[in-house]
């Protein structure tokens, strides 16, 4: 079964996305290059953000992950939006992670 996508035509709304996820992650150059409309089997839509990073000898922290997805949820409930954000991150090759161990 294909599950239905809708590309997001609301620019006001992936400017306030952009905006926050700038926000979260401040020490790093990062670009929503992605902003879709999903729908899971129960018919339930949610948000698909692709982030793009420019390369960097800044470590990717994952708390920025929690933060990023934290302040998006915030953003759509202020909107009276219910739908559920999942984040993708497209690093660059070579791009150090910090390790939380």
């Amino acid at each position: 079964m294909d599950i239905p996508v809708d590309h997001i035509t609301d620019d006001q709304l992936a400017q306030e996305i952009q905006a926050v996820i700038r926000t979260a992650v401040s020490d790093q150059d990062v670009t929503v290059c992605g902003l879709v409309e999903s729908y899971d089997h129960e018919g339930e839509a949610h948000l698909l953000i692709d982030l793009r990073y420019a390369p960097s000898d800044v470590p990717i922290r994952s708390e920025n992950n929690a933060r990023m997805l934290y302040e998006v949820r915030r953003l759509l409930a202020g909107r009276g939006d219910s739908r559920f954000p999942y984040i993708y991150h497209n690093l660059p090759e070579g791009q150090p992670v910090a390790s939380t161990c």
